[in-house]
């Protein structure tokens, strides 16, 4: 038996390296940076809340908010604004620290600038469709003001400011922006209108919040009862014309941002067609709503909330989020219609998670890419 007079050391000395451990992770957690993201576009992000799920991946570290509308582009987003009036109040997970409702920022420059001077006009300035909870509600829009506006003492909104913690107001680190479904790939020749608001409205916005803009590119699908699928002609074109899209959304950006602002694409669409290429039966049944064949699954948005991550952080999201119960637990909304789709099981997540890396970080490009029809093969 070991000597009492050794004993105690070592066990003051373990005590000692446990409690310097705890202090150690405890610190280098809290010293870790907070990343701050925005969310712009349209039901591709708010079905199944993609901004919460990348707000659990984040693991208190990444702070979001967000402006959407469901159907809108980037140019009708300016003129709309906020479009979650009727999507976002159907259940308890929607109200946030304050008691209200969170259904995000007003307008394009709330969410950008954390200010709009049109707000108290705004019947002059914007298209009221009914859909946003800032022109149907005055107390929301109220709210939705104080907590992205400093308080001072001409402004009235000190008893939110606490909420600033909840909903943290620019400059934001990254901005995640996709455009309508079809106009990237130059359909009824769209892509160059929405090219010409990126560069006009919002490129000088980012630049005054030093915001860098992720363009979402987002996945090609197949809808035999939309007449006009015929004119993207199968699913590598599809998201060839999408690729070219976005890489020019890119190129305007990097024209009229500086150097520090330089845009990323994260390359949602590629993923979706590496698993057509490889897994078709998984890419058909998996991926999309049962209702629509168009809007994601949670399998869907799982794939795109992890290449996302990876395009802001440069690595995969934490391991312990393949269990994905936990993952939509805060989602504001799951499908848009019918009965809940089941969750990724952890192999689905595991299997996501490697098609993601693929994409993201090892820059693999599917190899229908450029054997489409656009190209004469």
């Amino acid at each position: 038996m070991p000597s009492s007079r050794w004993l105690l050391p070592g066990v003051l000395g373990t005590a000692w390296i446990i409690t310097m451990c705890y202090f150690f992770v405890k610190g280098y957690k809290s010293s870790r940076q907070i990343i701050k993201v925005a969310f712009i576009g349209n039901s591709f992000q708010f079905v199944n809340d993609l901004p919460r799920v990348l707000e659990y991946f984040g693991n208190g570290l990444l702070q979001q908010d967000s402006m959407l509308h469901g159907s809108l582009n980037f140019y009708t987003m300016t003129l709309k604004g906020n479009g979650m009036f009727h999507r976002w109040n159907t259940s308890e997970t929607a109200v946030n620290a304050d008691g209200v409702i969170d259904y995000g920022a007003c307008t394009l420059p709330q969410i950008l600038l954390g200010y709009d001077v049109w707000l108290d006009d705004y019947q002059d300035f914007y298209v009221d469709d009914g859909k946003n909870p800032c022109f149907q509600d005055n107390e929301y829009l109220e709210y939705a003001t104080a907590i992205r506006t400093p308080g001072d003492e001409n402004n009235e909104t000190d008893d939110y400011l606490s909420f600033q913690e909840h909903v943290p107001g620019p400059p934001w680190d990254y901005v995640i922006l996709n455009d309508q479904s079809m106009r990237p790939t130059d359909w009824n020749n769209k892509r160059n209108r929405s090219g010409h608001v990126l560069e006009t409205t919002y490129a000088p916005m980012l630049a005054q919040g030093q915001t860098i803009p992720i363009l979402f590119m987002t996945w090609a699908y197949w809808r035999d009862d939309f007449d006009y699928m015929d004119t993207f002609v199968d699913i590598p074109t599809f998201t060839r014309r999408l690729y070219e899209g976005y890489q020019y959304y890119a190129k305007i950006l990097e024209e009229a941002l500086p150097e520090t602002q330089q845009p990323r694409i994260a390359p949602v669409g590629l993923a979706f067609l590496v698993i057509w290429e490889e897994n078709p039966a998984f890419w058909k049944e998996k991926l999309f709503s049962a209702t629509d064949h168009f809007h994601p699954s949670p399998h869907g948005t799982y794939l795109t909330a992890c290449v996302v991550y990876s395009t802001i952080y440069r690595h995969l999201p934490p391991a312990w989020t393949r269990f994905t119960n936990p993952v939509f637990e805060r989602s504001r909304r799951m499908e848009l219609d019918g009965d809940p789709l089941p969750l990724p099981t952890e192999d689905e997540a595991l299997y996501l998670r490697h098609i993601a890396a693929r994409v993201s970080l090892h820059g693999y490009m599917p190899k229908s890419l450029f054997q489409t029809a656009d190209n004469g093969d």
